[in-house]
């Protein structure tokens, strides 16, 4: 089972690599500079789907890939990344069913709680490098929404793939 979750884990931040090359390569030669954060579907999916110690440890790493395609800084973005899964295990401890509906009202939830995460860490931090729109995290979450389907079932496919189990409604599949 460990090389499955191995295996499963490169895949996952591979695809992540892609996203975000995609993201910030062909996107802005496509249309216009509101871009779907198309990374916050991938971390949103390993938020909701992977064990906490799992979670914790792709999240970290994703962080540092996400860290060479942004100018945010490295600080603002491990935070707000650490940050928005705590509040999605919190959501999903309390409220949680298979299927595509929750994954994309939490990636839509999750796309806009990353926006202020960012500014209130910015405001704590006494930096003033960043400039939050709302009105773009706002399109951004919206844009999201196509992206968070694709993803959804590319990363189901994936874990069928991998023996990946995926939580129950009434509790949590655990696995090293």
């Amino acid at each position: 089972m460990k090389g499955n979750i191995l295996t499963n884990a490169f895949i996952t931040l591979l695809f992540l690599i892609l996203c975000c090359a995609f993201q910030t390569t062909l996107w802005p030669a496509i249309t216009t500079n509101i871009q779907p954060h198309i990374w916050v579907c991938v971390l949103t999916y390993l938020s909701l789907y992977r064990s906490p110690n799992v979670a914790l440890v792709l999240l970290c790493l994703a962080a540092l890939i996400l860290k060479s395609f942004t100018l945010f800084p490295g600080s603002y973005l491990l935070l707000a990344i650490v940050f928005s899964h705590f509040i999605l295990k919190q959501i999903k401890d309390r409220t949680f069913w298979k299927g595509i509906s929750y994954y994309i009202l939490c990636t839509v939830f999750a796309t806009l709680l990353f926006g202020v995460l960012l500014s209130a860490i910015e405001a704590v931090g006494f930096g003033n490098s960043l400039s939050f729109s709302p009105m773009n995290w706002l399109i951004s979450a919206l844009l999201n929404i196509p992206f968070s389907i694709i993803i959804y079932r590319l990363f189901i496919t994936i874990d069928k793939i991998t023996s990946i189990p995926l939580p129950a409604e009434t509790g949590y599949n655990q696995y090293v």
